[in-house]
């Protein structure tokens, strides 16, 4: 199945500054609607580009605590904008809500957020148990590949990027999505896939770091998160609570370290 992340739209460009128009194909970012159906009941839908599809249905089911491993997947299809997830059990999902695009149906949020900040305490003491440190100077390589992997962003200024690095500052796994939360499900997800833990290694995002996305990162141990973008205060606090070590604005030089700080040497 072939999917494409841009796609080419006929512009007329102008140049106040030259006095110039220009009419010109320019690339735009995809977005498409998926229906995600778990063991044949819709429960999301959501806004994706349209890539590593299968890779964001593990990594979102994931995140929203549906399944524990990828050894609890028993089969994913996809078949136009409908997606299909087949999940061992069924007493995960019929204690959750569905949802329609990203955001909660009826007035749950609040009790959602209690469940996550008691989740994410109930994790802290694996977090804080690992001895990972990394040097300061990988901030800086990481900010950069990250950067480099972002090959749709520079071509449509459209998506936001998200990559597992090793210790080391090895690449692991990235991809790009319109979404922020939807490139890092597609990480988490692809790492399940693949077998690779995640409690030493390092997430960068491209975009603002929320209490949405620090959830998914302790729900996947991920004990270093960076960005070049600003952290948001839910995402301050449910690092701290956590055990995750939060990097702000790392932008060539330099960087915020908010929580944590002793990780990076």
């Amino acid at each position: 199945m072939s999917f494409h992340q841009t796609i080419k739209w006929r512009t007329l460009k102008f140049d106040l500054r030259q006095g110039a128009r220009l009419q010109t194909d320019v690339e735009v970012a995809s977005e498409d609607l998926y229906d995600l159906y778990v063991n044949e009941r819709l429960y999301v839908t959501a806004v994706l580009t349209p890539s590593q599809l299968k890779e964001w249905s593990i990594g979102f089911l994931y995140s929203e605590g549906l399944i524990n491993s990828i050894g609890e997947v028993k089969r994913v299809s996809i078949n136009g904008d409908s997606i299909g997830v087949e999940i061992t059990g069924t007493r995960s999902l019929e204690s959750k809500t569905p949802k329609v695009g990203r955001f909660l149906l009826g007035s749950c949020a609040s009790t959602l957020m209690k469940e996550r900040i008691s989740y994410v305490k109930g994790v802290s003491r694996q977090l804080l148990s690992k001895d990972l440190t990394i040097p300061k100077e990988l901030i800086k390589r990481i900010s950069a590949s990250l950067n480099e992997i972002s090959r749709t962003y520079r071509a449509t200024g459209g998506t936001h990027s998200a990559a597992i690095f090793g210790r080391e500052g090895e690449l692991l796994i990235c991809s790009e999505d319109i979404g922020r939360h939807n490139a890092v499900d597609k990480v988490i997800g692809a790492s399940l896939m693949k077998e690779i833990g995640l409690n030493d290694k390092i997430l960068a995002v491209s975009g603002r770091i929320s209490g949405d996305l620090v959830f998914k990162c302790s729900r996947a141990r991920i004990p270093i998160v960076l960005s070049p973008s600003a952290p948001l205060s839910m995402g301050l606090r449910l690092a701290e609570m956590a055990g995750i070590t939060l990097i702000g604005f790392a932008r060539e030089d330099r960087f915020n370290v908010y929580t944590y700080p002793h990780r990076i040497e």
